[in-house]
């Protein structure tokens, strides 16, 4: 039995999962759960995806004393005897956490109850929680060199962050095929993240104009279910295909989400994007160029980016300069094919599309089925 402890967004989620799904390719057999919050996205994807889920409520840790600080300590130390509860009922043979506060009381009651552990940590700035447990865990695997020094020495290994097994597979002309896409030289892909992020909707939408003037490009544009109707309304999009509105004579898609990203990025010859630690690993995965906006609170965001930037793979746009500066920074990339050629081959050079194989091996060693 393998359990994992991870929520709050798809960024600590869906790691997790891609984990889960090569312990499962590899042995069917093999019981997996899941621990998560109660009122977030993990209550809803996790069960869909054919694993037992298990609700644990807990806060993040408030930034000033007071009342919630209080809530927040008395929360914990009941997630920790819920956390220990579960892994006597279970009796995982390891516990693996990937962020998010959930981790925590999974970790320690696992430490208490001499169950292995394994931290996945995905971004190049580690969250508080994977900070904390990861003094606790047998291993901290983590995405992007240098972010072992945020650990003891000795506990951290960088073997990527893990992704999904259809990501980095197949061609531009099937995924664009598979999309249905306007057959355009190139096509732009746009995309703020599962929740989606307004200031960087309306200000592509601003320059949708200018965009579009170059007639070799299309643009696929992923507004988030909170912003899509602002976006439709902007563009002045109509219904299509699919459940997506069109404008432009299908050259301008607008979506509110993507289930089939891994096309899309393959489809795509430049993105457009948040950093969250998922969207970079997919695209050096996947080898294309990218304009990253970090989200500006999230230090994160910010050492995600950076990593493909240092490298050649993508230009970073501060958030607090999308509103002035993103036909500045997005026009001469969509001039530049070369350049975007080069800065694809960077990525890819980046990529680690086996993270999930090699994280697997280390969970399934310390389980003692390797």
């Amino acid at each position: 039995m393998i359990l994992f402890a991870a929520g709050g967004t798809g960024g600590h989620l869906y790691p997790a999962l891609a984990i889960a799904e090569e312990i499962r390719r590899r042995h069917p057999e093999m019981p997996i759960a899941f621990a998560g919050t109660p009122d977030h996205l993990e209550a809803e994807i996790v069960p869909r995806e054919g694993y037992p889920f298990h609700p644990i409520p807990v806060i993040g840790l408030p930034r000033r004393p007071g009342p919630a600080l209080l809530r927040f300590a008395w929360l914990l130390g009941r997630a920790v005897l819920q956390a220990r509860n579960l892994i006597r009922t279970l009796r995982p043979s390891v516990v693996v956490g990937c962020g998010a506060y959930v981790s925590v009381p999974c970790i320690l009651a696992a430490r208490v109850a001499g169950v292995p552990t394994v931290v996945a940590e995905s971004n190049g700035y580690p969250g508080i929680a994977n900070r904390l447990v990861g003094r606790f865990a047998d291993l901290v695997a983590v995405a992007i060199p240098g972010t072992e020094r945020a650990f003891p020495p000795g506990k951290a290994v960088c073997l990527g962050n893990p992704i999904r097994a259809d990501f980095g597979k197949g061609d531009r002309v099937s995924a664009r095929a598979a999309l249905a896409y306007p057959r355009t030289p190139h096509l732009l892909v746009v995309t703020g993240g599962s929740l989606g992020a307004q200031a960087l909707n309306e200000s592509f939408v601003a320059m949708l104009p200018q965009v579009l003037a170059r007639h070799d490009w299309s643009v696929l544009h992923i507004a988030g279910a909170r912003h899509v109707a602002d976006v439709v309304t902007a563009t002045g999009a109509v219904p299509g295909p699919g459940g997506a509105y069109t404008a432009h004579h299908d050259r301008y898609r607008v979506v509110a989400y993507c289930d089939r990203m891994a096309d899309a990025l393959l489809a795509a010859d430049l993105l457009v994007s948040r950093s969250g630690a998922t969207i970079v690993a997919e695209i050096a995965a996947a080898g294309r160029a990218s304009l990253l906006v970090p989200l500006g609170i999230n230090p994160d965001q910010a050492a995600n980016a950076r990593f493909l930037a240092d490298q050649g793979a993508a230009v970073v746009l501060p958030n607090d300069r999308v509103k002035t500066d993103l036909a500045a920074a997005l026009l001469p990339l969509l001039g530049d094919t070369h350049g975007l050629e080069r800065m694809a081959l960077a990525a890819r050079t980046l990529g680690k599309p086996d993270a999930a194989r090699r994280i697997a091996d280390e969970v399934l060693r310390l389980a003692g089925a390797m």
